[in-house]
């Protein structure tokens, strides 16, 4: 959707009388550069500041909230237009080179407005020809409007240039390919002379490529498992995030549009083998695999192709009808199914038919339907429901929470 924003001809004076201040000169001019930050959330990566390093150390009483204005400038890797613009800037200090803030410093922390709705801060963009994320090249621009001050209190004028592109937790993750072809991303523990578990994340139709890395910046899939509360009750897991070449679904439709993918599971089967023999402390007994839509629809497929392989599944709001010739294969792998009342992408009774399906073979299978996607009373696209477990905020009856449940299932 295209935005447009009205500037009255007061407010543009303003805003040039504002900049003016940063002019003056008199003031010591600096060149100073600046780092955006990325993290990932519940609805995909998005910018949440920028952190300017100055050539002086600097007032910290001197740096008010409308001290810099921050605007993106970034770039389609597709050829399809994007409209850039300003944004909303929540708070201003200055820090230490981790971030503390602090009275005095070379640093300066630009913290950015971040929710669901946030205009301009993503760091994906949606090519509808393809039905698919495809990352930004992300670039901003950072201006002084006001006189910042050094710590001798001499107004100094900052002109900043960006240095580095920094995704929070994303940039852990390794890069590698299978030999069948296969990118993934992964998360690896560090060595302690232990064995670990391993969890596999199988992204849905939107995240397919060849750039390696819209498959963890989509949502919080993988980097849900690296988080401290995940390390603590999986005991340090690695995390294995593979990304379809197109679409996991040899074809899948869209409204009118038909969309072709590709079989890929054998290969699939092979990287995890593949990667399992690369790492000798992997705990073979604690291998799980799971993922959201069509990432869903490939936990099934995988786990139809070598269920001996895994200790536990989640496939979250799978698109698919699940063949019940096929569930006898996996009826002792346990399994938590999980989709929403309203989800108006993939039906709802796909994942209860599986769950019936299921219990009828004896299975060890949970399945929690949430009626509505809502996070902190917003509410989410219907299909979400991803972000229940992926915050460890779904539980059972007894009050086991996902990762506990997950973690404690062993071949």
């Amino acid at each position: 959707m295209k935005f447009k924003k009205m500037i009255t001809i007061a407010a543009a004076i303003g805003a040039l009388s504002i900049s003016g201040c940063a002019q003056n000169s008199t003031n010591e001019k600096k060149d100073g550069t600046f780092n955006v930050y990325a993290s990932v959330y519940d609805y995909g990566a998005r910018v949440d500041k920028v952190m300017i390093e100055s050539p002086v150390t600097l007032n910290g009483d001197s740096i008010k909230k409308d001290t810099f204005t921050v605007t993106t400038n970034n770039k389609s890797t597709a050829g399809i237009d994007y409209e850039n613009g300003e944004r909303t800037v929540e708070k201003v200090y200055v820090s230490d080179k981790n971030g503390k803030k602090a009275d005095e410093g070379k640093y300066v922390v630009v913290e950015l407005e971040t929710n669901l709705n946030t205009e301009y801060s993503d760091v994906l963009q949606w090519n509808d020809d393809t039905f698919s994320n495809v990352p930004l090249e992300v670039e901003y621009k950072v201006k002084q409007n006001k006189d910042v001050e050094t710590k001798e209190g001499k107004k100094v004028e900052l002109k900043l240039s960006q240095d580095k592109f920094v995704q929070n937790i994303v940039d852990e993750f390794d890069s590698g390919e299978s030999k069948d072809g296969i990118h993934y991303r992964d998360y690896k523990p560090k060595a302690d002379g232990k064995k670990h578990p391993l969890v596999i994340w199988l992204h849905g139709a939107g995240e397919g490529g060849e750039n390696n890395v819209a498959q963890i910046n989509g949502n919080r899939g993988a980097v849900a498992f690296t988080t401290d509360e995940a390390k603590e009750i999986f005991d340090n897991p690695y995390v294995l995030a593979p990304q379809s070449p197109d679409y996991w679904m040899p074809e899948f439709a869209v409204g009118d549009l038909v969309l072709k993918g590709t079989d890929n599971t054998d290969k699939v089967v092979s990287l995890i083998k593949e990667y399992i023999a690369e790492h000798d402390d992997i705990d073979e007994n604690r291998v799980y695999i799971g993922g959201c839509s069509m990432g869903g629809y490939q936990t099934w497929e995988t786990l139809f192709a070598a269920p001996e392989l895994f200790a536990g599944a989640f496939p979250i709001c799978a698109a698919y009808d699940v063949p019940t010739e096929n569930m006898d294969k996996v009826k002792e792998i346990p399994m938590w199914l999980m989709h929403a009342t309203i989800d108006d992408t993939v039906p709802v009774q796909y994942s209860r038919n599986a769950y019936k399906h299921m219990q009828e073979l004896g299975a060890n299978v949970l399945y929690t339907e949430y009626p509505e996607v809502k996070v902190e009373g917003q509410d989410y696209e219907s299909h979400a429901v991803w972000v229940y477990p992926l915050n460890n905020e779904a539980t059972t009856e007894d009050g086991t929470t996902f990762f506990e449940w997950l973690a404690s299932q062993h071949k």
